[in-house]
């Protein structure tokens, strides 16, 4: 019961810049906690978004500029990282969303289960990597992911809004974001 209590201090210490840390500090703990009830494998996803959200809080009461404006970074890097690894497992454990096409058949656009999940894996991948491209096609991948989660809204309902929220939230960022984006040729010249 204490991890309620955990997660509404969090929540409350992120209206003020002053607190913004301690919610960050509090994120990256919750994780490491969660470690001691689910397997590391489940975590990874949880790693890198929690990692992207927690740096953002660290670095917005910053009063140093330089460093501050790499919050918004932090979050599109974790997002993309946790898409990505999300990805791999249709590629890994594909068995996984079979009961999700079974249940809600429309979603493979009459595709075979076995031909959808890959693909979609391929999707999510790409559109993750393509959130650390330049920012033209950062923001394009992050209009992309709003249109394929929002679209997500309808046959899922409350339940998908309220696992997604944060998602949209930083894409909504990303999208908005005339920086966002790292010119990956010039990186890797």
């Amino acid at each position: 019961e204490w991890v309620s209590w955990m997660q509404l201090l969090i929540a409350c210490c992120i209206f003020s810049r002053r607190t913004m840390p301690i919610a960050g500090i509090g994120i990256i703990a919750l994780w490491i906690l969660a470690l001691r009830d689910y397997d590391l494998f489940h975590l990874f996803d949880y790693l890198a978004l929690g990692l992207g959200v927690a740096g953002y809080l660290l670095l917005e009461p910053l009063q140093n500029e330089k460093l501050r404006a790499r919050r918004f970074e932090a979050l599109r890097w974790g997002l993309a990282i946790a898409l990505m690894w999300s990805s791999l497992e249709k590629f890994a454990f594909p068995s996984w969303f079979y009961p999700l096409v079974v249940e809600k058949p429309f979603l493979t656009f009459g595709m075979p289960r076995d031909v959808f999940i890959p693909m979609a894996g391929v999707t999510e991948f790409n559109l993750g990597v393509r959130l650390l491209w330049t920012p033209l096609i950062s923001r394009l991948s992050a209009i992309a992911l709003l249109v394929i989660v929002t679209a997500a809204l309808w046959p899922f309902g409350r339940i998908d809004l309220i696992g997604h929220g944060l998602i949209m939230a930083i894409l909504f960022a990303v999208a908005a974001d005339q920086r966002s984006g790292v010119d990956l040729f010039t990186v890797f010249k």
